[in-house]
């Protein structure tokens, strides 16, 4: 069983990596009950294609303070990002981009973090990843609880769906059930949510920088 997506991400937003996969994929949850049923074992859906996606993805409690200090942050990440060798960012890279990264590099952006309250470079990518994934998520016009709505729907029309059979119904809602627990670590935390509406104006210059 295999998403067929065409990107619904602006181009903007589809710099944002890793998410921008993990959140096309939620995104096209709606495939069809008889495609996902029928596919052929062993050339369809996996659930471990999902786990990686969302294997990176990690979202901690926003404070307007810790959004204001990332933000004040950027520019000086960039600069310093700028001095080395692959100037992608740590919350682009992730945490195995973190630890992969030349000892200079990483000190040098530890020191950076440090500077605008961060305890460490991992605090600071995880701040990162959490404002990126609840903006984009907001910009998709989705809001907490979407998924499950997505879901419902998605398992109702398979079992009205007279071109299954009952066990292939049975199957196909296990599948949707399975893919929405896996996809629900992608849905930002409500108080995230509504925190990332209000300072929308300040964070959007940081998803388009130019």
């Amino acid at each position: 069983m295999r998403f067929q997506m065409s990107s619904p991400l602006s181009p903007r937003l589809s710099r944002v990596r890793p998410l921008s996969l993990a959140f096309a994929l939620l995104l096209s949850l709606a495939a069809p009950a008889a495609a996902l049923a029928q596919a052929a074992p062993g050339g369809g859906f996996d659930p471990a294609d999902i786990d990686k996606i969302t294997a990176s993805v990690r979202q901690v409690p926003l404070t307007a303070d810790m959004v204001d200090r990332l933000i004040a942050s950027f520019p000086d990440m960039r600069r310093v990002a700028a001095k080395f060798g692959g100037t992608e960012l740590p919350a682009q890279a992730g945490a195995a981009g973190i630890a992969a990264m030349p000892a200079a590099k990483r000190k040098a952006l530890e020191a950076v973090a440090a500077e605008h309250g961060f305890e460490s470079l991992n605090q600071w990518t995880d701040v990162a990843s959490s404002v990126t994934m609840t903006y984009v998520y907001a910009m998709q016009g989705k809001k907490p609880g979407s998924l499950d709505e997505a879901v419902k729907a998605n398992i109702a029309q398979a079992e009205r769906d007279p071109t299954l059979s009952a066990e292939q119904k049975q199957q196909t809602v296990a599948q949707y059930k399975l893919i929405g627990d896996k996809l629900a670590r992608l849905e930002p935390l409500q108080e995230n949510y509504t925190l990332i509406v209000e300072m929308k104006d300040k964070i959007t210059p940081l998803m388009d920088p130019n």
